[in-house]
């Protein structure tokens, strides 16, 4: 049974919440009415889209005509990424601009920013140091006349590290005409998402991180900064994002993000004691073993540890037949093998890149679940290494 494993990679998912689901459930067999009809079960629909959006902008201090539905992070992420590029461009200001951003950016940052390139945009990814932080300075110094974009990210999906948004931004508000956006997916759950706090105009963030439903996220921008469309149609999100709304997701994304940010500094003092007891534990008991990130200034739920000699995809695997569920830090799929674009970016050699294991805390996780983690892998790694031939 699923329930028989230890589940460690909250930062790849969450369960809904029940409070969130019985939330959603009117929406999902009742009230279930497109909010873009005329009769009264969607003028309902229409009112309880409104009343979460108003949830959302209320919790990061912004206009709730700020709030743009979408259907995940990745929609969020590149909505401004190429909503950006693309307005630019049309405006005439130039075919094309500048774009800054960093080497540890999700995916649905990087592609986007790699295809933005093949379209003629300029595009500076930024250095970070052996923890995984970029420089204040190096974002100012990167600045050019035709920068008009920079997303940099809160917290990073895999090794954790908080970068200093705030001080980023407040660099950043010397140049009126550049937008600085930060993917907060991962963040949501710990930090504070107020966005005048933050120094940021624009913020990402997907439900199905925060014990909401998956199929749900956001892209938050000032109303006063304009962006090109990136699907068509009805013309939804006040046109910036045409399609029949989720009503019953959208409902249970404000929910859940209104709960996890009431809980969040108790939840981080618990999952923090959790982390450092677990890293202590691992880093001790397990030889030729590192920590990869901040060790003090990264989220509290987040473990990534790399082990010399130690084959990725053969750690899952014992792993999973531990019944220990966690990610593998380095990509074990035809399409992108090798270790993480993040882990490379920090520096960490090969023979320990292959070899790196992401294990997030979340609400569920107990003393119990992370004891037994930290009973079974080093003799996990112990057996790895007598059986490579090349350790």
């Amino acid at each position: 049974m699923e329930s028989s494993f230890v589940y460690l990679d909250y930062a790849a998912a969450t369960p809904l919440d029940e409070r969130v689901y019985a939330a959603m459930l009117p929406y999902l067999t009742e009230s279930y009415a497109n909010p873009s009809a005329l009769y009264e079960r969607a003028e309902k629909s229409r009112h309880e889209i409104e009343k979460s959006r108003a949830k959302i902008s209320r919790i990061l201090q912004c206009n709730s005509r700020d709030v743009i539905f979408t259907s995940s992070g990745t929609e969020a992420n590149n909505l401004a990424l190429f909503g950006i590029a693309e307005h630019h461009r049309q405006s005439g200001a130039s075919r094309t601009g500048h774009i800054i951003t960093t080497k540890i950016e999700h995916s649905s940052v990087l592609e986007p920013a790699r295809e933005l390139e093949r379209r003629g945009f300029a595009v500076t990814y930024l250095d970070v140091d052996a923890e995984g932080f970029v420089a204040v300075d190096d974002v100012a110094h990167a600045v050019r006349d035709d920068t008009m974009l920079v997303s940099i990210i809160y917290a990073n999906n895999e090794i954790g590290i908080i970068q200093n948004i705030a001080e980023i931004g407040r660099v950043l508000s010397a140049y009126p005409k550049i937008v600085f956006h930060t993917d907060a997916c991962q963040a949501a759950n710990y930090l504070t998402l107020d966005m005048q706090e933050l120094n940021v105009d624009a913020m990402t963030l997907n439900s199905s991180k925060i014990y909401g439903p998956k199929g749900v996220g956001a892209l938050i921008i000032k109303d006063t900064i304009s962006i090109a469309p990136r699907l068509f149609g009805g013309g939804q999100e006040r046109g910036k994002r045409s399609g029949t709304e989720n009503v019953a997701g959208i409902i249970g994304f404000a929910a859940a993000l209104e709960m996890t940010q009431e809980i969040r500094e108790e939840e981080s003092a618990r999952l923090s004691l959790l982390r450092d007891n677990a890293i202590h534990a691992l880093l001790t008991k397990i030889p030729q073993s590192r920590l990869n990130g901040s060790a003090a200034v990264r989220l509290p739920n987040n473990i990534n540890l790399s082990f010399e000699g130690v084959e990725g995809e053969a750690l899952f695997v014992a792993l999973h037949d531990k019944k220990i569920e966690v990610s593998a830090g380095s990509s074990c799929s035809e399409a992108r093998p090798g270790p993480s674009h993040v882990i490379q970016a920090l520096g960490v050699p090969e023979a320990w890149a292959n070899s790196t294991l992401r294990v997030t805390l979340g609400r569920g996780t107990t003393e119990k679940d992370v004891q037994y983690l930290i009973e079974e892998l080093p003799g996990i790694i112990e057996q790895i290494r007598e059986d490579s031939p090349f350790v």
